[in-house]
């Protein structure tokens, strides 16, 4: 798992075309995936994603590009922790385009978001992830433990701490 040199992790302008571009391009992947909807995105969806985005106070995103092509993104929400009084960051959505998988990528992504969350004075980082896919192995690599709020045998629950 060599990285790539040409790697670029940046955060998501949501005024930029070539971000609005990127952030369809790899929900579109997503919605493809079988861990997604195994179809494609709907048109309805594809108009609305990047104004809603936009308009949303909470969202956050990061794109991965490798030789300015759209490899990978991870869509979050900021929330809140009302037991620890401090922000939390939740990754909502997190896709490497397949044929980019096992290079590091995801990793790249999940890292930019731990060190924003910290900029942002976070606790953790959250996620939920569904119990067959692949990417749990990375997530616990990453720090994620599951907590105490699984849903049953399809969906893992997981958060790290924010260092």
């Amino acid at each position: 798992m060599a990285a790539n040199p040409s790697l670029q992790i940046v955060q998501a302008d949501f005024e930029s075309p070539e971000h609005q571009q990127a952030l369809l391009f790899t929900t579109d992947a997503y919605s493809r995936d079988p861990h997604g909807q195994n179809a494609p995105m709907s048109d309805e969806t594809a108009a609305a994603l990047v104004p809603m985005l936009k308009d949303h106070p909470a969202a956050i995103a990061f794109l991965a590009f490798i030789d300015g092509k759209p490899v990978g993104s991870a869509i979050c929400a900021l929330s809140f922790s009302t037991f620890k009084a401090k922000p939390i960051l939740n990754i909502h959505d997190l896709v490497v385009i397949p044929g980019h998988r096992g290079f590091g990528i995801g990793n790249s992504l999940v890292e930019a978001v731990k060190s924003h969350a910290k900029q942002l004075g976070c606790c953790f980082v959250s996620l939920e992830v569904a119990e067959d896919n692949e990417a749990r192995s990375l997530y616990k690599r990453l720090g994620f433990k599951g907590t105490d709020k699984d849903d049953g045998p399809r969906t893992f629950f997981c958060r790290a701490p924010v260092e």
